[in-house]
């Protein structure tokens, strides 16, 4: 679960391989992704933050990788993936700095991303 600055609430739905967004008073505004492991598909997202330009960062669990959706719910691009050693992402924030943090459940890893 994390918000925008506009006030807007995002909540990862894992078992409808989505993120929802609704407004302060819990309309659903915005659907993002829908069920698969193409370029912009979810497969149980389990984590979601916003970034400094207002992105939405995703962890897709199933798919081993992280996404980023503009504040629209366009797809912009992948993150990180298992290529580059993730394997089973859980969560994500956002810190002060800009820079993406990451957990793996797999080892208890901690990534730490430049956005």
């Amino acid at each position: 679960v994390s918000s925008d600055a506009s006030g807007r609430i995002l909540v990862s739905d894992l078992s409808n391989h989505c993120v929802k967004v609704m407004d302060s008073d819990y309309n659903l505004q915005l659907k993002i992704g829908s069920q698969g492991s193409r370029a912009g598909q979810l497969q149980y997202p389990c984590g979601v933050a916003v970034d400094h330009q207002g992105n939405f960062i995703v962890v897709d669990h199933g798919n081993s990788r992280v996404l980023m959706f503009d504040s629209s719910g366009n797809f912009v691009k992948t993150i990180v993936t298992r290529d580059q050693g993730l394997v089973k992402p859980a969560d994500v924030a956002v810190l002060p700095n800009g820079k993406i943090v990451l957990t793996d459940m797999k080892g208890g890893a901690v990534y730490i991303l430049h956005s």
